[in-house]
């Protein structure tokens, strides 16, 4: 039996490979670990199996090397930073190369960018589904809101235009009002976003009492660069947060799965920042109205109360009136009757009184003759002295 040096193995292999690989062929893989030096792009490919708990079953390296990256950058302009990620599923199109000291290894010439888009989708479609049979598509749009909102919690990263453009748009809101604003600073792309968000995600959920809202923004990007929104463990966690949660990825067109969970998605950070405004002024609304509400109910209560006023005045008026009338006729009929019952009255008729020291007699009897008596007429009073009484017939 023939034995061969590990080179010339290897060389067999190379001459096997370049006659049965002699032109690029599309692979498809996961990368894995991702490297860069001197502009050029290492990378590490798996396929895993189809089961979760599965372990890699194949695995190789490929490398783009700086003049290709160029050429790859220029047409996939800001989605190719996105596309070299790990845990990216890719489909390249590479040359296979064996080289006796180094072994196998694809040489990437081009990536398809669809593929990636279509594998993200899928796996999106999938986590839909896993959130409505769960029943957390609309659980954080049902929670109740406070009726303004002042106190915001912000995911963000301070340096994005998106968190500029959010921050002035509150600051300068023409209604004058103040907003405190907490940042949780957080990338908006990569492999970071997830950790990062869930972490301070759990930490703003230990003290939800010191927020009125959660808002999570970010600006513009391509749809993979959105795809860090597309987690399932963010989206369920967001679901059931304990606050309302607005978001404000910076698309036009494209759903994450955190924009079909949050209380309120909105387009833009200037949208979620305008949203802010606008709840607040439909409370001012509101308490405006309640403010009219109140004036107009006091206004007709006390026009209520002036008009019974009025009638109990009207009616003590005439009550008062009616009093004074029957006292006057009370205090007429009894000057009248005082009037009839004064001795003067009766003089004047022709009647006279007799007195004698000073008592009103009333009969002869008693009297003795030479008694002085006195006689009141109506216009004076006569001396008289007693003789003797004049019996009747």
């Amino acid at each position: 039996m023939e034995v061969l040096t590990l080179y010339q193995l290897n060389e067999f292999i190379k001459r096997v490979m370049a006659l049965n690989f002699p032109d690029p062929i599309w692979v498809k893989g996961e990368i894995a670990q991702i490297s860069q030096s001197n502009g050029h792009y290492y990378l590490q490919l798996i396929e895993k199996g189809d089961a979760l708990d599965e372990p890699i079953v194949a695995e190789n390296r490929g490398i783009i090397w700086s003049r290709q990256f160029a050429v790859l950058k220029k047409r996939l302009s800001g989605e190719l930073a996105s596309l070299l990620q790990p845990g990216m599923q890719v489909k390249v199109k590479a040359q296979v190369k064996f080289q006796e000291r180094y072994g196998m290894q694809l040489v990437i010439e081009d990536i398809d960018a669809e593929f990636t888009i279509g594998q993200l989708e899928l796996q999106r479609l999938k986590n839909i589904e896993q959130l409505r049979k769960e029943g957390l598509l609309q659980k954080n749009s049902r929670l109740p809101a406070n009726p303004a909102f002042q106190r915001i919690a912000l995911l963000a990263s301070p340096d994005s235009a998106g968190y500029r453009d959010f921050v002035e748009q509150l600051r300068e809101n023409r209604y004058q009002y103040r907003f405190q604003i907490t940042l949780f600073e957080m990338n908006v792309q990569g492999q970071l976003v997830e950790s990062q968000a869930l972490q301070h995600l759990e930490t703003i959920a230990q003290n939800p009492n010191d927020f009125d809202v959660l808002a999570i923004i970010r600006g513009g990007g391509s749809r993979i660069d959105l795809g860090a929104f597309d987690s399932l463990k963010l989206a369920t966690c967001v679901a059931n947060f304990p606050l309302p949660v607005l978001a404000g990825i910076g698309h036009e067109t494209d759903e994450t799965l955190l924009d079909l969970v949050v209380y309120r998605s909105l387009k833009t950070p200037t949208a979620v920042a305008e949203h802010l405004i606008g709840h607040n002024v439909l409370f001012e609304g509101e308490l405006e109205q309640l403010n009219l509400r109140l004036r107009q109910k006091a206004s007709q209560y006390v026009q209520d109360r002036q008009l019974i006023l009025s009638r109990l005045q009207a009616s003590l008026d005439q009550s008062a009136r009616a009093s004074l009338k029957y006292a006057r006729q009370f205090l007429q009929s009894q000057e009248a009757l005082l009037q009839a019952l004064n001795p003067m009255t009766t003089l004047k008729k022709g009647y006279s009184l007799t007195l004698r020291e000073g008592k009103i007699l009333r009969s002869a009897e008693g009297l003795s003759p030479g008694d002085h008596i006195q006689t009141r007429l109506a216009d004076g009073t006569l001396e008289s002295i007693f003789i003797q009484p004049e019996k009747d017939n």
